[in-house]
């Protein structure tokens, strides 16, 4: 798929990095089966045993900036965490490091910082990622609370609620709903999987549920117009008061 990119990377992070780079991992679409080119973009997570100096950081993002090193997908979404992070989750776990770069995105650099968020990539690099560089990753990822990971989930759908037809983060809308069929789906069954696996299971239980099959639809270039925008508010109310219920905190 984009695997001399990667092999790329890593070389590049670890030039810079040396030993302090415990672990590197590929994780999101395209370490779960559910990579769509031209829309999906690359995630890659790193574990470092100390704190990253400001050269570092800004000597890893020089580095991988597209105009350095060419993204081939829609872009690269790299976070970078201690271990002590990884090994010890909390509500709101700091980053060492958040870039994104590509062509037709505008290369962000977050030095420092902290979100409920990054607990679902804890989450998801534990359980279905692919390791680049390092021990696999549930050596390093500690297991995340489950009450912890729903509120994490919950903000998320809350953030979505919040840019429904947001023209760059989602102009079709079906990320807020299939983003929220993936979090009802780990508060049912204690798994968090890809997206159109969320959007499969949803229908498993709902087959006439339109709006997540037009949203599945959109995902896989099947469909262009996009989805209504009150009856995606609708459906992350309903699954946002699904986990809600399901959290005992």
């Amino acid at each position: 798929m984009y695997g001399q990119y990667l092999i790329e990377l890593t070389s590049r992070c670890r030039d810079v990095l040396g030993r302090n780079l415990m672990g590197l991992y590929l994780q999101g679409s395209g370490a779960q089966g559910d990579y769509q080119q031209g829309k999906s973009d690359i995630d890659i997570v790193g574990i470092v045993s100390q704190p990253l100096s400001d050269q570092e950081k800004e000597d890893v993002c020089g580095r991988l900036e597209h105009s350095s090193l060419s993204v081939p997908a829609a872009g690269l979404d790299f976070l970078v965490f201690t271990q002590n992070a990884a090994q010890n989750p909390i509500t709101s776990p700091n980053h060492e490091l958040w870039f994104s770069t590509g062509e037709t995105w505008k290369t962000s650099v977050e030095k420092h910082g902290d979100t409920t968020e990054h607990l679902i990539v804890f989450a998801t690099c534990r359980e279905r990622s692919r390791t680049l560089l390092g021990p696999e990753a549930n050596e390093l990822f500690a297991p995340v609370p489950r009450h912890l990971l729903l509120t994490a989930l919950i903000d998320v759908l809350k953030w979505h609620q919040g840019r429904i037809l947001d023209s760059f983060h989602d102009p079709g809308g079906q990320y807020s709903v299939l983003n929220a069929c993936r979090a009802w789906q780990c508060a049912k069954e204690g798994q968090l999987s890809s997206k159109t696996d969320g959007a499969l299971w949803v229908l498993s239980k709902e087959p006439q549920n339109t709006l997540v099959r037009d949203a599945l639809a959109l995902r896989r270039g099947e469909r262009s117009q996009p989805l209504n925008a009150m009856e995606i508010q609708r459906f992350l109310g309903r699954v946002t008061g699904a986990l809600t219920s399901r959290n005992p905190r």
